[in-house]
């Protein structure tokens, strides 16, 4: 799983293997950190309004 933050309110995860968008999480604040479970079942997002989200690797496996 590949990660990219677009210096806004959008986090894009990839499928390494081909590239491919796997999820868009929107958020209303800016997004300011990101980070993925050791195991890659979790993607975590901070943004500015100092809400810390999880979201379920799973929903990327479309």
């Amino acid at each position: 799983m590949a990660i990219s933050v677009t210096g806004g309110t959008s986090v894009l995860v990839y499928d390494p293997g081909g590239g491919h968008e796997r999820i868009r999480i929107l958020h209303q604040s800016p997004v300011r950190d990101v980070a993925i479970s050791a195991d890659g079942t979790l993607v975590a997002t901070a943004c500015d309004d100092g809400v810390v989200r999880v979201w379920p690797s799973s929903i990327a496996s479309t």
